[in-house]
């Protein structure tokens, strides 16, 4: 349970309070709880497994580079097949409402508040998803950006050339294509 889980993680670094796994690179370690801490549901404990493995197998291939915090869950998020409506709601109200939070922002951290946990994850998912259907390459140069991460190429550097554009203007053609895709939105909720 989340109780247990939290016992079981480093005193210095307990799960947040909202998470049914989590990683420890450095350690090797990863902690679950077959219970969701909110609602004492029972947790899709495969694709947390999956989600986990992803932040461990990540860490290390890139060894001491880091990423930032939104590259590492949206990585995740995807590698486990996650697929949350309430996420994509969350996507679409930031969005017309114009209350996205800066990849910038998200990249140390998380906002310690739930509604804004909601869109930092859905953010990264929805960007990485982006990272991982964009242009010809897709999958392949998201490999070639951890390739060269592995090298030790700073994130700035190894996305840049990856991508040929860097992170700032990858956000905006994000954030383009997202207004363009939940223009439609309001009509698809409501039925």
């Amino acid at each position: 349970n989340p109780d247990e889980m939290a016992q079981l993680a480093p005193m210095d670094a307990p799960p947040p309070p909202y998470a049914v796994g989590v990683t420890y690179p450095g350690l090797a370690l990863v902690v679950l709880t077959a219970t969701a801490p909110s609602t004492w549901e029972p947790a899709p404990l495969e694709q947390v497994l999956v989600h986990e493995w992803t932040h461990y197998y990540l860490h290390r291939a890139i060894g001491e580079t880091e990423v930032p915090l939104w590259f590492d869950e949206g990585l995740a998020i995807h590698e486990a097949r996650e697929r949350n409506m309430d996420r994509v709601r969350t996507l679409w109200e930031a969005t017309v409402r114009d209350t996205l939070i800066s990849l910038d922002d998200l990249s140390a951290r998380f906002p310690a508040q739930p509604r804004g946990v909601s869109l930092a994850y859905a953010e990264s998912a929805d960007f990485v998803g982006w990272l991982f259907r964009r242009g010809d390459g897709g999958a392949s140069e998201v490999t070639r950006l951890v390739s060269r991460l592995h090298r030790g190429n700073r994130f700035e550097v190894a996305i840049s050339q990856t991508y040929s554009a860097g992170i700032g203007q990858l956000e905006v053609d994000w954030r383009a294509g997202l207004a363009r895709r939940y223009a439609a939105m309001p009509l698809l909720l409501s039925s």
